[in-house]
């Protein structure tokens, strides 16, 4: 027989172990929780630190872009700059970027420009009086695709459309579109190297 006295210190034994599995178990789903909001909050920083960096790159981009033609701008008028014309070398300091030309101080370039074609002579190379006759016209070009860029409407969009079909190997088989345009341009080529 089972002694009386025996059986409630069996039940309190037996309570406190139950009792110490339910606080552990507990315990292991409190520090799981926590484990995974710990991982989501670091994902989360993880996403927020590369998305700072991309804005940050995508700032830089966005600072360096320059129309082609300022950039062509710029090449002219670096071959145009001499030590020995200081008021059209201000100018075309003014140029920039950002162009900050007046009208007037346009007008001064401009004339300066064409005396530098004229009354030069010998003493500019070809090149430098090709610079100075398209320069006004790329100031131009340059102006307004600059305006275009800063009002938001942007430069023309260019497509660029090669010469050459991709290889097999090249085209994913996902491409339908790509190998059809491969077999025409070989047909293009076929028929043209038969005539």
């Amino acid at each position: 027989m089972i002694d009386r006295e025996f059986i409630p210190d069996v039940l309190i034994a037996f309570g406190t172990f139950m009792l110490g599995i339910l606080t552990t178990w507990i315990w292991k789903l409190r520090s799981a929780k926590e484990r995974v909001r710990l991982e989501i909050q670091q994902g989360h920083q993880i996403l927020v630190n590369e998305v700072a960096g991309l804005k940050e790159k995508f700032s830089a981009l966005e600072a360096a872009v320059l129309p082609i033609s300022a950039i062509y701008q710029a090449i002219l008028v670096k071959e145009l700059t001499h030590f020995h014309t200081p008021k059209m070398d201000a100018l075309l300091e003014k140029l920039g970027p950002p162009n900050t030309l007046t009208d007037e101080e346009e007008q001064a370039l401009y004339a300066a420009l064409n005396e530098r074609m004229i009354d030069q002579g010998d003493l500019i190379t070809d090149s430098e009086r090709g610079a100075a006759k398209i320069l006004p016209e790329v100031i131009r070009r340059s102006r307004t695709e600059t305006k275009a860029l800063l009002d938001g409407t942007g430069p023309p969009t260019i497509f660029m459309i090669t010469s050459f079909a991709p290889k097999e190997d090249e085209v994913s088989p996902s491409s339908g579109v790509l190998s059809t345009v491969r077999k025409l341009l070989c047909s293009t080529v076929r028929k043209e190297t038969t005539k």
